[in-house]
């Protein structure tokens, strides 16, 4: 059922056609996480850098495993073809299988099987009879955000001295919830932390 519905979800996106907008979002969301990315350790970040110099023309060395550049639609359409059930390796993982394999991985003796699926099954899930109606694109999302202008703080926030940390302030206090908020005046960067405690 799980392969037959990914075949079923392909064929639906064979149908629409490639989607600008979703690559639009998908660009976007790339590009604001990575304009505001948090330091990682260095040594990581080294590592990583390393690796993208195998992978990426000089000019795309930090960038290129982070952001999506230019819209191809041909590009799209290509990697759906491929996505068919001719070019599947299907793995299945189970303890039913024990005793009945015919073969042993020569790394860690692990026992398996390989064989062939049913040219009838692979004819369906090419060709799925219908599609499931729950099976559709993701509607657009309009709370993405464009706007990383950073805003000042309100006009009756507490006013501390030049070097002192500003303490939480209580916005709603009320016997089921009680809301804290702390101005960030040091990082500068237009993210929000959210912090909850659900007591029952």
């Amino acid at each position: 059922e799980v392969v037959e519905t990914v075949y079923q979800y392909l064929a639906m996106l064979r149908a629409a056609g490639a989607q600008e907008w979703i690559f639009n979002e998908t660009q976007g969301i790339a590009a604001m996480n990575f304009r505001f990315r948090s330091k990682s350790r260095p040594i990581n970040y080294t590592c990583s850098v390393v690796s993208n110099m195998q992978l990426y023309p000089p000019e795309h060395t930090l960038s290129g495993p982070s952001l999506h550049y230019d819209y191809d639609a041909s590009a799209v359409e290509a990697v759906l073809a491929c996505l068919v059930p001719t070019n599947m390796l299907l793995t299945v993982v189970s303890r039913t299988f024990e005793g009945t394999t015919d073969s042993k991985e020569q790394w860690y003796q692990t026992d398996y099987s390989v064989t062939d699926i049913e040219a009838e099954k692979l004819a369906a899930w090419a060709s799925p009879a219908s599609i499931d109606p729950s099976l559709r694109l993701p509607e657009p999302n309009n709370l993405i955000a464009t706007d990383f202008a950073l805003r000042g703080l309100p006009d009756n926030s507490q006013q501390v001295e030049e070097g002192v940390v500003r303490p939480p302030e209580l916005l709603l206090d009320e016997p089921s919830l009680s809301v804290w908020y702390k101005y960030d005046d040091i990082f500068n960067k237009p993210k929000l932390n959210v912090l909850m405690q659900v007591l029952t």
